[in-house]
């Protein structure tokens, strides 16, 4: 990634190319730098075979230390990346206000310490709904969250769900989804969004298959 202390956006679409994720140095790397998407990547595993270290160097990446005046974060159609950490001992910045995850696939843990985050913005990253993932969201000014996938409750940690205000996204099954799929976090949040006085929720019923042979 081209480190520029003077670049205010940064918008790079790979066309799911690998990216390795270099480790970030202790000075700051992004220090403009407000606006950054990152889209269409294949996160590259590291040498003994998993993904660890470069989840690790893209939390550091997205700290206050690399990043300090970072007001919006997207991700989109990234692979190969199962979990974000943006949180102690390497906190985002005071500054984040935005943050969008799409199409994350592989993300089944997400730690997010985001004190100025206004709006979240969370969808088709199916992981996060399974069984084994977990979240950890502390943003005790959040107004706006979308989130069509969540973790179950018993592996949530959220820090300011009483605060908002938006609640969009939200997907219900009806009944029996053939993969299994649980509305617990779903049903969560809307449990826990207590101030929530606009409010979007999709119900659907489970998808039929039909073989013709």
């Amino acid at each position: 990634m081209p480190a520029s202390a003077r670049a205010e956006t940064m918008s790079l679409t790979l066309g799911n190319a690998t990216l390795t994720v270099p480790p970030v140095a202790g000075a700051v790397a992004f220090a403009a730098l407000t606006d950054l998407l990152l889209s269409h990547a294949w996160i590259e595993p590291n040498g003994n075979g998993t993904d660890v270290e470069d989840e690790r160097n893209l939390g550091r990446l997205l700290s206050a230390s690399c990043c300090p005046r970072l007001r919006r974060l997207r991700l989109a159609h990234i692979a190969g990346l199962s979990a974000l950490r943006c949180a102690a001992p390497a906190p985002a910045a005071a500054t984040l206000e935005e943050v969008r995850l799409e199409h994350v696939s592989d993300m089944a843990s997400l730690e997010l310490d985001a004190p100025g985050l206004r709006a979240l913005h969370v969808a088709d990253c199916y992981r996060l709904a399974s069984d084994d993932a977990a979240a950890a969201i502390s943003a005790p000014r959040l107004e706006t969250l979308a989130c069509a996938d969540m973790c179950r409750p018993e592996r949530l940690r959220f820090d300011g769900a009483e605060t908002v205000w938006r609640l969009d996204k939200i997907f219900l099954w009806s009944h029996g989804h053939p993969a299994g799929y649980s509305n617990a976090g779903a049903v969560w949040l809307l449990r826990n969004c207590t101030a929530a006085h606009s409010l979007g929720v999709h119900i659907s019923p489970p998808v039929v298959c039909i073989y013709i042979f």
